[in-house]
């Protein structure tokens, strides 16, 4: 078994079952110091089992980084090298040596900590402390559900943040020591789980036996408000669900790590190509959940002097998001109706780009306009222009994402169009060639009947004299001469 301190960071999305696996850890003689979160009702009665200044590191510095706990949007591409990185790195170096400095094992739990896995490595690396990797992962529909209860967030919403809490994590702990299992293997066997546990991150579980009365009396399964029942096929045709399967089926830590460094390339994919427009769209939605609230829960007095100039406002801006989010679905669409024509070699591909071209040029008209509306509705607010003009900028930066999107299917339809035009050519050179070939195949076969006919004259002329002189033979036998 290893020697040296161990921290053991615990990675699972919202409603995953981490809160279970955490507490039978604790009961099995992991610490997890001294101050935790309190049991809330109706969300989790059985208590959280997080240190609360984990969670609030986290909240500190995705507030700074201009996230929430349910954004789905990737971190900024620079966060780690961030001022709001390096005072979290402060703090986890503050919880350490406050809570776990005489702890040779212990653990932080945070569904938050999947978006920080690498600021934890490099925090826990100073201080000399080996952190270890425990993934806890949970039918992709049981955590959609909890989360559509608990929260009202959509079975989209949710299956995107699992996406990103997932294979986030994964990525960053490439190469550490790590373990998975799924929340359904702690609930039908929770030793047989804690054993694996141990074996893959090599650590010893001091109370695994004294504690199993403690556990068998807090693992009540009565108290899961939700299950799914396995169904493979449809499990295996999304990312989330092709993970989860590769937990619930490996055999140990290598072949599940091997199964999912195969699902990142997916991964990868997606993220080149579709989370720049994602993340803009989300950046859309932000905008209308911020002015949602402004419209629903006017604080001061000024605001709702303000009321009456801003609901009106408030609207229009409805009306350039939904314009712009139907904007892209349609760009889109048109944009996969060319990737199929592009993979037949239809020459109209061409013309399809066009398509895109005007649906991309209509949507800069229409929101043009709905933004001259919003101007004119802000009248000499100074501060409302100025907001106005940020947001139009904003907007623009996804129409030029748009633009570059139209412009980079146009590249492919050409390049579609000249290979389809030099396949064309090649074939034409290919039928004159065989044409060719048939034609000197047809003179041939000429001479060559032209051959046998003659032939066959000369075989009738050979056996013809062959006759006449058997029938000389013949007759000079029959006369005695």
């Amino acid at each position: 078994m290893s020697e040296k301190r161990t921290a053991i960071l615990i990675l699972g999305m919202h409603r995953s079952g981490t809160s279970a696996l955490t507490r039978v850890l604790n009961l099995c003689g992991v610490d997890l110091g001294s101050r935790l979160m309190p049991p809330a009702e109706g969300n989790n009665e059985l208590g959280f089992w997080e240190h609360v200044e984990a969670v609030n590191i986290h909240e500190r510095a995705l507030t700074q980084l201009g996230r929430n706990w349910s954004d789905a949007r990737r971190m900024p591409s620079d966060w780690l090298e961030s001022p709001a990185a390096a005072a979290a790195a402060e703090s986890i170096a503050a919880l350490v040596r406050d809570e776990f400095a005489h702890s040779p094992l212990w653990a932080v739990k945070d569904p938050r900590a999947c978006r920080f896995v690498p600021l934890w490595k490099k925090a826990l690396d100073a201080v000399g402390i080996e952190v270890k990797l425990l993934f806890v992962l949970r039918h992709p529909g049981e955590v959609s559900a909890s989360l559509a209860r608990r929260d009202g967030m959509s079975e989209a919403e949710s299956e995107l943040l699992l996406l990103n809490h997932f294979f986030e994590a994964a990525q960053a702990s490439a190469g550490r020591v790590r373990c998975a299992v799924t929340y359904q293997s702690l609930l039908d066997d929770w030793r047989g789980c804690m054993q694996r546990i141990a074996r893959e991150l090599d650590i010893e579980l001091p109370a695994l036996q004294s504690g199993a009365a403690q556990i068998e009396q807090f693992l009540d399964r009565g108290a899961r408000n939700h299950h799914h029942a396995d169904d493979d096929a449809a499990l295996g045709k999304s990312l989330n669900g092709r993970a989860y399967l590769l937990a619930r089926d490996s055999s140990d830590a290598a072949e599940f790590w091997s199964g999912v460094g195969e699902l990142s390339e997916i991964w990868d994919l997606y993220q080149h190509d579709l989370l720049p427009y994602v993340d803009a769209l989300l950046d859309m939605l932000a905008i209308r959940d911020v002015l949602e609230r402004q419209a629903r829960a006017p604080a001061i007095a000024e605001w709702q002097d303000q009321d009456r100039t801003l609901q009106p406002l408030t609207r229009l801006q409805f009306r350039m998001i939904s314009g712009l989010q139907e904007g892209m679905g349609k760009l889109g669409q048109a944009s996969a109706d060319l990737g199929a024509m592009v993979r037949i070699g239809n020459e109209s591909a061409l013309g399809e780009s066009s398509r895109i071209a005007g649906t991309v040029a209509a949507m800069q008209a229409g929101l043009a306009e709905l933004h001259q509306q919003v101007l004119d509705q802000a009248g000499g607010s100074a501060e409302l222009r100025a907001a106005a003009h940020a947001q139009q900028q904003l907007l623009g930066e996804v129409l030029v994402q748009a633009d570059t999107l139209r412009r980079h299917m146009d590249d492919i339809a050409l390049r579609s169009h000249a290979q389809w035009g030099e396949f064309a050519r090649r074939s034409d050179e290919r039928l004159v060639q065989l044409g060719q070939q048939a034609d000197d195949s047809a003179l041939a076969s000429e001479r060559i009947a032209v051959q046998l006919a003659g032939l066959e004259q000369r075989l009738a002329a050979a056996a013809e004299r062959d006759n006449m002189r058997w029938s000389q033979r013949l007759r000079r036998l029959l006369s005695g001469k």
